[in-house]
């Protein structure tokens, strides 16, 4: 059923493209996501020991079918043509602007790493310990809480990252390159060394993810150039992913780090088809604890009685093992995601899925249409974060966690102010070369 479900989400994904007229549309990247997911589950079918049932391929088409047909109402309800200008505007950062980024970077991300090498001190381990990291965040403990002036300086970074990488992309796609474009790269070190640090992959996922929408964005069509800075940009991450399991583990094996990204890939999928079967139960004591964990999170940290712990796991320990042979791994392969289906089924069953997928296709074509209006805005920078849950269909459901978070809605409002008045805009004639100021 793994190839039945592959060859049925390529199919809906043909018929996207035929629908929108365009490869690099919403449901056409939900169906990549889960076809190449279904894909390498296929693949390892026989040497991870199990193959998907039907209810899991009914579950998926069904969710990416009903998202196609909210996409579409979005974009007919509001339906806009593009406005055009006379002139363009190049952005431009001081580099007084950009010594205080790195100030506060620097102060920040070195204060990150001294608050946190004292806590895993009392914790008799040392910062290159990823167990230390685990009982550190650990379910059962208090969460770790750093220091206010280390807290917010680096949600600000990660914050005009973003912000700064539409800037650089935007510059280089419309008027080519020049070096002091090089000023808007100056958070990505920080950004990058506060992820390494706290071991989140996803945090860089997420900036390499978002930097690919803008940049297709902003191509405005799919060239060749286009797509292979897209696949270098998603081979990276797999390549830094694998050598970073590497030092982290001290496993120096090559068919173990294989393994362990194609579990990456297409481990929530089987994990889903054990949910689905009913081979184990969700611990959520909340009204749609394990879909709305984001909101439950924001009330606890208000002081109200919500765990913030429970939500997080679907079983006792929040794996599942999803597979019996003997592998790489040792028997089994264990895997605590669950693709975007998962919460969603386990909280509310088949209605969850199209009531989700229906409003998420209704908005994202909505917002595609408000976006597209324009030739450039910092709606560029909302619309590629709501893209992003999009590329992760695979791996877990992270729309409720990073965009419908009140504490994402506060980031979107520093980010508007940072990119209203701390890029400085520059008037250029549409041939791109004379320059005047604004």
């Amino acid at each position: 059923m793994a190839i039945f479900l592959t060859i049925t989400i390529f199919y809906i994904m043909y018929f996207s493209y035929r629908i929108s007229g365009k490869l690099f549309s919403p449901p056409c990247i939900a169906c990549l996501s889960m076809g190449i997911s279904a894909l390498v589950c296929s693949c390892n079918m026989g040497y991870w020991g199990f193959d998907i049932g039907f209810s899991t391929v009914l579950v998926v088409a069904l969710g990416l079918v009903v998202f196609l047909v909210g996409y579409v109402i979005g974009g007919k309800l509001f339906k806009r043509n593009v406005i055009q200008k006379n002139e363009k505007k190049r952005f431009e950062l001081h580099w007084i602007y950009v010594l205080i980024i790195i100030c506060i970077g620097t102060v920040a991300v070195y204060g990150f790493y001294t608050e946190v090498n004292m806590h895993l001190w009392l914790l008799q381990a040392s910062i290159d310990d990823d167990g230390a990291f685990a009982r550190l965040h650990g379910a059962g403990r208090e969460s770790f809480d750093y220091s206010w002036y280390i807290k917010y300086p680096l949600a600000f970074l990660q914050t005009i990252t973003i912000v700064f990488i539409y800037c650089f992309i935007y510059n280089i796609t419309r008027f080519g390159f020049q070096r002091t474009d090089l000023y808007f790269l100056t958070p990505i070190p920080y950004y990058f060394g506060n992820s390494f640090l706290r071991t989140d992959r996803n945090e860089i996922l997420l900036l390499i993810l978002v930097a690919i929408s803008l940049y297709m964005l902003m191509k405005k069509e799919i060239t060749r150039k286009s797509v292979i800075v897209s696949i270098s940009g998603l081979f990276s991450f797999l390549a830094f992913f694998g050598v970073f399991r590497m030092i982290k583990t001290g496993e120096y094996d090559m068919q173990i780090t294989v393994d362990s990204i194609c579990v990456y890939i297409a481990g929530g999928l089987a994990a889903l088809d054990k949910l689905i079967e009913g081979d184990f139960g969700i611990n959520s004591y909340e009204f749609g604890g394990m879909t709305f964990r984001s909101i439950y999170n924001f009330l606890g940290n208000l002081g109200m009685d919500y765990d913030k712990v429970l939500f997080s796991s679907y079983t006792g320990d929040g794996f599942v093992n999803i597979g019996h042979q003997i592998t790489a791994y040792g028997l089994g392969i264990d895997t605590n995601v669950f693709t975007v289906f998962g919460r969603l089924f386990g909280d509310f069953g088949y209605v969850g899925i199209i009531v989700y997928f229906l409003l998420y296709g209704l908005v994202i074509g909505i917002i595609e249409q408000w976006t597209l209006s324009r030739r450039e805005g910092y709606r560029y920078v909302i619309y590629a974060y709501m893209l992003y849950p999009l590329y992760i269909f695979n791996f877990d459901e992270v729309l409720m966690l990073i965009v419908i978070n009140p504490a994402m809605m506060l980031k979107w409002i520093v980010g508007y102010y940072v990119y209203r008045y701390l890029c400085a805009r520059r008037k250029c004639f549409a041939d791109g070369n004379k320059i005047v100021n604004a």
